[in-house]
């Protein structure tokens, strides 16, 4: 789940965030039929973005915003996994030569006091 992100990334940090979509589809395979990818022109950024404050919300709008909304929590978890297994993986490797050494010296003890 985490190699194509990480893969892209190359341990250095990106020019640009990924969009929303953008990463449900990386992480989770989900095609764009499934996901709301709002269209934003450069030359009328302010006019793209203030469609997001006229209430009611048209409701292509809601529809998107939910179709986003709906991997949130599963795409936190996902990132949450992908950054910290680095880290888990370098403390167990750690744990584990602490733990050897430490039998280790237990061995040499019982080896010389017999």
């Amino acid at each position: 789940m985490c190699g194509h992100f990480r893969s892209l990334y190359a341990g250095h940090l990106p020019k640009y965030a990924y969009s929303l979509p953008n990463l449900v589809r990386g992480y989770f395979g989900v095609t764009g039929a499934h996901l709301f990818f709002p269209h934003y022109r450069q030359h009328s950024l302010r006019e793209d973005t203030a469609v997001w404050l006229e209430r009611p919300l048209p409701s292509h709008l809601e529809i998107g915003a939910v179709r986003n909304a709906a991997y949130l929590l599963d795409l936190q978890r996902a990132t949450r996994t992908c950054m910290t297994s680095p880290f888990i993986k370098a403390t167990e490797c750690l744990l584990n030569v602490v733990r050897d050494v430490s039998a280790f010296l237990t061995f040499l003890n019982l080896l010389f006091h017999f």
